[in-house]
């Protein structure tokens, strides 16, 4: 669904549980290599949930993050 629409679904890589990005997602434009969900505080902070919103079009759960 991310390709579709032109972005690159990526996944935290961090084995430490205790670790703020542990299975954390990102969404990047594969146009800009911007981030467009997912980074803020600290980097890959998005649920699969967040994730699953933003390509599915719910702005009102895509926009908290």
């Amino acid at each position: 669904m991310a390709q579709r629409q032109g972005l690159r679904l990526l996944k935290s890589r961090r084995r430490d549980p205790l670790a703020v990005d542990f299975g954390g997602y990102m969404l990047v434009d594969e146009a800009t290599n911007g981030v467009v969900l997912g980074s803020g505080a600290f980097s890959f902070q998005a649920d699969i949930e967040d994730v699953d919103a933003y390509l599915s079009g719910a702005p009102e759960q895509s926009a908290a993050v």
